[in-house]
């Protein structure tokens, strides 16, 4: 029984803790399908390929637009970031520029085996420069690279050249770990509803669906700053 449910009960109370466990539990599932180990014996959490999550942000035109992103990590429990979601992006970037207009986001992760599925709602955030470096030096080299090169510049060149300035920018600097760019930015999302979908072979599946009591952000929270995500949640069941 995990803090996530009710020992008495077995009821789920804690949906920031739920999503940390299916995080987990789908991260698992990609390095047994990549024939590794969760964790890495070697303790590179960079060998597992990342978990996934397709994100939406509200456009220019009040349309949705929707990309799969990396999940960077989530807030540590008890920490004042707890829940938090965070992805990392190019500060020029569509999604960028969107949330800076209208903060509102929803994101979805679908597990490997499509067995679960998490829908959250919520409001994206600036990091701050720290978690920024940490989460760059801990990129994959290639998407360090990915980082400092990829603008729209680049883009409009011939794939050769491409291909000759990437090598020489990669030869010039072979480690990166520690000087993300200018362009590097970190977001998280602070959630205010979870929808957890899990099948059933056997049965209907169904959903466990949490919401804030007050429906959006403490007031207590800064837009700005790392703040705590509320102990209470409201929850219902309902068919899958």
């Amino acid at each position: 029984m995990t803090a996530a449910t009710d020992r008495s009960t077995g009821t789920v109370t804690d949906p920031t803790v739920l999503f940390d466990t299916w995080m987990s539990d789908f991260r698992a599932l990609i390095a047994e399908d990549a024939g590794l180990t969760w964790p890495p014996v070697s303790g590179d959490l960079s060998e597992v390929p990342p978990v996934l999550m397709t994100l939406a942000t509200v456009g220019p035109d009040g349309y949705p637009r929707t990309r799969n992103v990396m999940v960077s990590h989530t807030g540590a429990a008890g920490s004042p970031a707890a829940g938090r979601i965070y992805l990392h992006t190019d500060s020029r970037s569509d999604k960028a520029r969107h949330i800076g207009a209208d903060p509102k986001v929803s994101l979805t992760v679908l597990a490997p085996d499509r067995s679960r599925q998490v829908t959250v709602v919520g409001d994206a955030v600036r990091s701050d420069p720290d978690e920024e470096a940490e989460a760059f030096s801990g990129r994959v080299r290639y998407l360090q690279l990915l980082a400092w090169l990829n603008d729209s510049d680049l883009a409009q060149r011939p794939e050769d050249e491409r291909h000759r300035t990437w090598a020489q920018f990669a030869a010039a600097h072979p480690d990166l770990s520690s000087t993300p760019p200018d362009t590097w930015a970190g977001y998280a999302v602070v959630p205010r509803e979870y929808l957890f979908w899990t099948a059933d072979s056997d049965g209907p599946s169904r959903r466990l669906h949490f919401t804030r009591p007050s429906g959006r952000l403490p007031d207590t929270v800064p837009d700005t700053v790392p703040g705590t995500v509320a102990d209470n949640w409201i929850m219902e069941v309902l068919p899958g």
